[in-house]
């Protein structure tokens, strides 16, 4: 009889344990490279040409996964200008987090992307050959998303989160090192699957994590901030993080992306919430138009025809963003994206082939966004 009560009673310790680790909630300190690029306007062509690689990517694999084209972009007319593009080194202006990959824990730094799918880890980060839980896909990908000529293998091994493991994460091991900074390993991808490279048998990462029920709730938080630490909630919402309550928004998953509709200064632009872009991005002629609207602002043109904001340095615009009931003013550090004598430049950048506005970092370092996987929403709230 005793005995029968100690086996019940380790095997409910066990189980509460396991129940413990498994639906978690947990904070991440995201860090910025010390080497960042944000104000090397030599980069600014190659930053371009790697938004417009990545958003080609997706327009072809939202192609070939509905049969549709994506209503975001013109893919045909980014895909005259994603022919050679070059190695991502901006992306050390993003935000970097440790995940540990594969039964040896390898400890790496990734960029989580709100405005991709996979799990991209370039050559000299993950290997799979030092895990005895990877699987070889036995497929090759192309990684357009990283340079015209880069690719490698498909695999599938478990992902840790803070101690968390996800198993069967489909995972594309790059042949070349597309991040050229010593942390850059990899972009882990935070958008809707149908901008995925693979079948939808093969899980995304979050899909990963909320099929196998690892979290309390399958949210992520961000709260960016431009010159201090930053952190990343994940399976819960922090509302130390932020002022007053957060406004909601409803998504459409099948759009792949996290779309919404946004108001800068009473004008209306549909975007996306895109914590991998380091810029916000409109359609040419969409940017010129709000441009043309902002006071002290004088509207100019960049080597390939795009439209960008210059205003004095002294004497900043005002912009404001409105969404979900929930209105945010961009702060003067924010708005100086580059300076050339008394004149500085709006972190916004006109493109062609853009029909939706890519809201990047500079808007997201000015609230804390939660994306809401379980009920297809976005929260917004003041930091």
């Amino acid at each position: 009889m005793f005995r029968s009560f100690k086996v019940v009673a380790l095997l409910a310790i066990a189980f509460s344990h396991a129940f413990a680790s498994v639906y978690a909630g947990y904070t991440l300190e995201l860090k910025r490279d010390s080497g960042s690029m944000k104000h090397n306007p030599d980069n600014h062509k190659a930053l371009m040409d790697s938004i417009v690689a990545k958003y080609t990517k997706n327009a072809m694999n939202y192609h070939r996964n509905t049969g549709k084209h994506a209503r975001s972009v013109n893919a045909s007319k980014l895909m005259k200008r994603s022919g050679n593009t070059a190695s991502l080194d901006m992306l050390r202006w993003n935000w970097n987090v440790e995940l540990e990959f594969g039964s040896n824990r390898q400890k790496l730094y990734v960029k989580f992307d709100t405005g991709s799918s996979d799990v991209v880890m370039d050559g000299r980060g993950y290997d799979p050959s030092s895990s005895s839980t990877s699987e070889d896909q036995h497929t090759t990908f192309n990684a357009n998303y990283v340079s015209a000529n880069a690719g490698g293998k498909v695999y599938k091994d478990v992902i840790a989160m803070a101690g968390i493991q996800a198993k069967d994460v489909t995972i594309s091991v790059s042949n070349d090192d597309f991040l050229t900074m010593n942390k850059d390993a990899g972009i882990v991808g935070l958008s809707w699957p149908l901008l995925s490279s693979y079948n939808s048998s093969e899980p995304t990462f979050y899909e990963a994590f909320q099929r196998q029920k690892l979290l309390k709730s399958n949210v992520y938080q961000f709260t960016l901030k431009a010159d201090s630490t930053s952190y990343l909630d994940v399976g819960q919402i922090d509302t130390s993080k932020f002022s007053g309550s957060l406004g909601w928004v409803n998504v459409s998953p099948s759009d792949g992306y996290w779309s919404t509709d946004i108001g800068i200064n009473g004008n209306d632009c549909s975007g996306i919430i895109d914590t991998g872009t380091t810029i916000i991005v409109a359609g040419n002629d969409k940017l010129k138009n709000l441009l043309s609207k902002l006071d002290g602002v004088t509207v100019k043109q960049d080597d390939d025809g795009n439209y960008q904001g210059w205003f004095n340095c002294n004497s900043p615009p005002e912009i404001k963003f409105s969404v979900a009931g929930k209105q945010f003013t961009m702060p003067e550090a924010i708005m100086k994206y580059q300076q050339s004598g008394n004149e500085c430049r709006l972190p916004m950048n006109g493109m062609d082939g853009f029909s939706d506005w890519i809201f990047g970092t500079p808007f997201m370092e000015m609230a804390s966004v939660v994306f809401d996987f379980d009920n297809a929403r976005l929260g917004f709230a003041s930091q």
